[in-house]
């Protein structure tokens, strides 16, 4: 679905695509604009969970170990965004703070295409009920001893809901597949991170 160069689910030890601006993540909605004019220390340094490559050559990622990561693009507008969107960050708002940072550097939001990579999926991701009742009723799965939560739909619908007609979201659930993604509710404190990116690529000569 996507066009711009990128990569879902980079596990550890493999190479990305050359460098990679990350922020240091912080489960929030902050947005970064990166130009490339920047040192990847700079912006490593920056608490923010959705970059957004705003020049050619530029490529943005996040990290995510059940957390939903969402790449966007608005091709013609030559513009991408990585964002990580657990479930503090979706209730932050996290996706509908990108959205209008990449409006106002020229994309326009119906020519946005979006994709969710990996992530816990509503089969595991169970949680109290102090967060399900934050969520709305239809993204949240009702069964004992605790309800579980659909973090794709909540996602998908807070895009739709923004005015993005272009989201893929046929993605497995993490915690289920051990032998091909981390899970931090699988596997708990320190499981390796998955990078998640996308770029804006260079002219063609």
């Amino acid at each position: 679905m996507l066009t711009f160069p990128h990569r879902f689910a980079l596990r550890a030890g493999e190479s990305p695509p050359g460098p990679v601006y990350q922020a240091r993540q912080v489960h929030g909605a902050s947005v970064v604009v990166v130009r490339g004019d920047e040192p990847l220390s700079e912006i490593r340094a920056i608490e923010a969970d959705a970059l957004i490559a705003a020049a050619p050559g530029v490529t943005v990622g996040v990290r995510t170990a059940d957390c939903v990561p969402a790449l966007i693009e608005d091709t013609t507008a030559g513009l991408c965004a990585a964002v990580h969107a657990g479930w503090r960050g979706l209730l932050a708002g996290v996706l509908e703070a990108t959205l209008p940072r990449l409006v106002e550097l020229g994309a326009r939001t119906e020519r946005l295409r979006v994709a969710l990579g990996p992530c816990i999926g509503p089969c595991c991701f169970e949680v109290g009920e102090e967060v399900a009742e934050k969520f709305a009723p239809e993204h949240v799965r009702r069964a004992r001893p605790r309800p579980y939560v659909d973090l794709r739909a909540a996602a998908m619908a807070r895009l739709h809901a923004a005015g993005v007609r272009l989201v893929a979201s046929d993605v497995p659930c993490t915690r289920c597949d051990p032998g091909r993604y981390y899970s931090y509710r699988r596997d708990g404190q320190g499981t390796p991170h998955h990078l998640h990116t996308i770029g804006v690529p260079l002219p063609r000569p």
